[in-house]
C-alpha cells in the first residue's frame, strides 16, 4: 500500500502545500532469496539411508548393523561443503569403523560438491564407505532407529547465473534490406 506526503511546508511566511509523493513498494528480492536458501535442503535435497546390513527390517539387540548414506540434488544450485548429521533414535547409537558401542550422533566428512540438476538415478555417496548402527534394547516393529539430516552446507550462485545463461534465440535483431542486381 502506498502512502502520500500531504503535509504543508512553510516558505517564509507563506504555506506551500506539498505534492503527494507515492512511496515505492518494498523490494522483497533479498528476503525471497534468503528464504529460498534457508529452505533449499528440504525442497531440493534427498538424503537417503540405504544398504542396511543385516537386511530384512529387524536385527538382534547388540548386533552391529552397517549402513550407507547418500544425497541427491534436484535443485538449481550446486551444494558445496555438505555435512550430514547421523543421530541414533530410541537409544540407538551410531559409529564409524571399529567402534564397539557408538555414540548418540556423528557427523559425516564433508561432501565436496553435490551438483545441481542431478539425473534421477544419480547420487553422491558419503565420503566414508559405511557407518555402524548399534541397538542396545528391544524395540517394537517400525521403531525409529536412525535419523540422518543436513547439518551444514554452502553454495555460490555460479551455477544459477552461469549455467542458466544459455543462448536465447528469441532475443535478437535482424537487419533487412533490399539487394539490387548490378
Amino acid at each position: 500500500m502506498s502512502t502520500t506526503d500531504t503535509t504543508a511546508r512553510t516558505k517564509g511566511t507563506q504555506a506551500i502545500a506539498s505534492t503527494p509523493f507515492p512511496q515505492p513498494s518494498p523490494n522483497t528480492v533479498l528476503a525471497d532469496l534468503e528464504e529460498a536458501l534457508e529452505t533449499y535442503p528440504q525442497t531440493y535435497l534427498i538424503v537417503q539411508i540405504y544398504s542396511v546390513d543385516p537386511p530384512g527390517g529387524s536385527f538382534n539387540v547388540g548386533e552391529n548393523a552397517t549402513y550407507k548414506v547418500r544425497v541427491h540434488n534436484d535443485g538449481p544450485l550446486d551444494v558445496d561443503d555438505l555435512t550430514l548429521l547421523m543421530s541414533g533414535e530410541n537409544g540407538s547409537r551410531v559409529g564409524e569403523h571399529g567402534w564397539a558401542s557408538g555414540q548418540i550422533s556423528l557427523q559425516t566428512p564433508v561432501f565436496a560438491r553435490v551438483p545441481a540438476h542431478m539425473a534421477d538415478d544419480t547420487w553422491v555417496e558419503a565420503p566414508d564407505d559405511h557407518y555402524h548402527l548399534f541397538v542396545h534394547q528391544p524395540l517394537p516393529a517400525n521403531s525409529a532407529l536412525l535419523k540422518v539430516s543436513v547439518k551444514d552446507w554452502n553454495t555460490k550462485l555460479d551455477h544459477l547465473t552461469i549455467g542458466h545463461s544459455d543462448p536465447v534465440l528469441a532475443a535478437n535483431d535482424i537487419y533487412r534490406n533490399q539487394v539490387l542486381a548490378d
